[in-house]
């Protein structure tokens, strides 16, 4: 009889509560994310680093490396602009979290380096990307809030 009770209890709460999700980011937060995501992914396909370096800032994760020079930084998406035509790139949002929300689900040495570039209450905002020879994936790009302001800190796959 209390087994039946607590079954109840524990399914009139699910109801009420519904699934249990990752968080999403508060609509300001979400909609701060998504413009500055579009904007960089406009600068990437267009291959304009002035217009990409307005958007991005430091600590810069790459490659599962942190940059913290501005210098470095640079030299380091030029090289990437001067290996690979990204004219034919094109990406869709998919979804948003906050930082805080997926942190645990990151490999330990992973995880590491996003602390470098995230607070919890930051964003991971997943899109769907198509490189345009064929190749798609998911990558997660790394918003940092800070003063109001959102920019990209680097790329997750």
């Amino acid at each position: 009889m209390v087994a039946r009770i607590a079954v109840a209890i524990v399914a009139v709460l699910f109801a009420a509560v519904g699934p249990v999700r990752a968080a999403e980011p508060d609509d300001k937060t979400k909609m701060k994310a998504k413009e500055v995501v579009e904007q960089f992914i406009k600068a990437i396909k267009a291959e304009d680093l002035d217009a990409l370096l307005k958007i991005i800032d430091v600590p810069w994760l790459h490659d599962n490396k942190v940059i913290k020079d501005k210098d470095d930084q640079k030299a380091t998406i030029k090289k990437a602009f001067d290996d690979k035509d990204f004219s034919n790139l094109s990406a869709e949002i998919r979804e948003y979290h906050t930082y805080g929300d997926v942190r645990e689900k990151l490999k330990e040495d992973r995880r590491e380096k996003v602390d470098e570039v995230l607070s919890k209450e930051d964003v991971i905002v997943m899109i769907q990307l198509d490189t345009g020879d064929g190749n798609k994936r998911r990558n997660g790009v790394l918003v940092k809030i800070k003063d109001g302001k959102a920019k990209v800190v680097g790329l997750a796959d």
